[in-house]
């Protein structure tokens, strides 16, 4: 586009049958990088089945060549070296037997020839180039391993370790770091990756409840794959997952629950074909039967897991799975909590809406109207809870209290929690999460949560004096 005239040049478009993604996951804004020098567009798709990048003519938007091919995605353009012809990315899932969603550092020649993979550690690398692109850190850990921070030039090649973190006090304390697995869909072919949060003083001749951690997406991953330490971020649209997500299942779990996080199909960061099975199909709910079948091959071999006493919590579009998973698997999930929920997609926000689900006509409305946890509400077996703030401009509270009607009509006992002036984010909110923690303890695991706990703040939580003495007599 002239900005002064306004005249514009139609160069290239993007079509696909389904969902066109510009981009992996890991950002809102298109991969797409212009390269005066070279004359050429770098442009990302999936149109074979995989993300990768391709080298377009800038004057006329025709193919020029591929730049990478493979069953593996490209998660973003780290910079572009046009002096020296070489184009730096990050991807994930091109390295055999490690975990499909790590991310690692490549370069290329911009023909496509020459690529050499420049972080050799198996985890998951956070990449910082320095201005001129001759240096970055690499900053990778693991959810099981410390983070550790390097300086390396743009080979690849080690300059030196920066830092290294230590995780003695958290260990010294009886944490036990949270174990990546893999296990099989309910395909009984599909491999899925998650990770298992047990709690400081683990047992493992107990049997201990299961709280599923969910977050359908399908934008995006919920299972943290790094180490990070706590924070507010929220965990989806972040690369990894935030630091929210890890330390939230991490708190669930101290309070006796052994909590899961997994990624079924339908969700992000795999193959077209992997994604796509969520298309128009909100209620699949990122493979929640994949969570199922994985937390029964978990059982399997890990005596410990009560596959009796199995919750569900999730937020937003995981507060939609977790009233879904309550209804559509009654008797697997026996406690749930949904938190802001977006029960019916024909009140979502179009922009994500039309993105994976495709415009809302005449011919898609039955389409919509299927995916409604109103449909279900009859199936109810256990105890739900519907929490949402009454500011929240993300999820419209309307949609908790259309459901909540829908329960009403079928004459089923749900809670209801409605926070005056909370908005979206009520992870964030120390009533809260106080609510959500006793919500669990009090219906799966059996037990009575402390009389007037409080939660103050980040990484802190207070008993009344009365309570502290009352506790610390049970204890004795």
């Amino acid at each position: 586009m002239d900005p002064d005239s306004g005249a514009a040049l139609h160069l290239m478009t993007e079509e696909a049958e389904q969902r066109v993604d510009l981009n992996a996951f890991d950002s809102v804004t298109p991969m797409v990088r212009v390269l005066e020098r070279s004359e050429a567009i770098v442009w990302f798709s999936r149109q074979d089945g995989w993300g990768h990048l391709y080298l377009h003519d800038l004057a006329s938007g025709a193919l020029k060549n591929r730049i990478t091919s493979g069953e593996w995605v490209v998660r973003d353009v780290a910079w572009v070296d046009e002096a020296d012809g070489w184009l730096y990315f990050v991807a994930s899932g091109r390295e055999p037997g490690s975990d499909p969603y790590y991310r690692h550092l490549y370069r290329v020649h911009l023909d496509g020839s020459a690529l050499e993979p420049l972080t050799p550690e198996d985890a998951d690398h956070a990449i910082f180039p320095a201005p001129d692109g001759r240096h970055f850190v690499d900053r990778y850990s693991r959810v099981d391993s410390e983070p550790v921070a390097v300086l390396r030039r743009s080979d690849g090649s080690l300059v030196a370790e920066i830092g290294r973190a230590d995780l003695g006090r958290l260990r010294r304390g009886g944490w036990h770091p949270p174990e990546p697995f893999r296990a099989r869909a309910e395909d009984g072919e599909t491999d899925v990756f998650g990770v298992l949060f047990r709690p400081s003083g683990f047992d493992p001749s107990r049997s201990y409840p299961i709280i599923d951690h969910v977050y359908p997406g399908p934008h995006c991953i919920h299972t943290p794959k790094a180490f990070s330490l706590p924070g507010w971020q929220a965990g989806c649209g972040e690369a990894p997952p935030g630091p929210r997500v890890l330390w939230d299942a991490q708190a669930l779990a101290e309070l006796g629950f052994i909590v899961v996080i997994v990624d079924g199909l339908g969700t992000a960061g795999r193959s077209r074909a992997f994604h796509d099975v969520s298309y128009r199909n909100q209620s699949n709910a990122g493979g929640l039967g994949d969570h199922i079948a994985a937390l029964r091959q978990l059982a399997a071999t890990r005596p410990y897991l009560d596959l009796d006493r199995v919750g569900i919590y999730g937020v937003s579009a995981g507060g939609y799975a977790a009233a879904r998973g309550m209804l559509s698997w009654p008797d697997f999930y026996k406690v749930g909590v949904s938190v802001a929920g977006n029960h019916d997609p024909r009140r979502g926000k179009a922009a994500y809406i039309e993105r994976y689900f495709g415009r809302l006509t005449d011919e898609t409305e039955a389409a919509f109207l299927a995916q409604r946890n109103l449909n279900v509400v009859a199936a109810l077996q256990g105890r739900l809870m519907l929490a949402h703030g009454d500011a929240d401009d993300n999820v419209h509270p309307a949609q908790t209290l259309e459901l909540m009607h829908g329960f009403i009509r079928a004459n089923k006992d749900v809670d209801l929690l409605i926070l005056p002036t909370r908005r979206h984010d009520l992870p964030n909110d120390p009533y809260f999460v106080r609510r959500l923690w006793d919500y669990f303890v009090t219906h799966l695991q059996g037990n009575s949560p402390p009389k007037g706990y409080r939660i103050e703040g980040p990484g802190r939580a207070v008993l009344s004096t009365a309570a502290q003495r009352t506790t610390a007599a049970r204890r004795r």
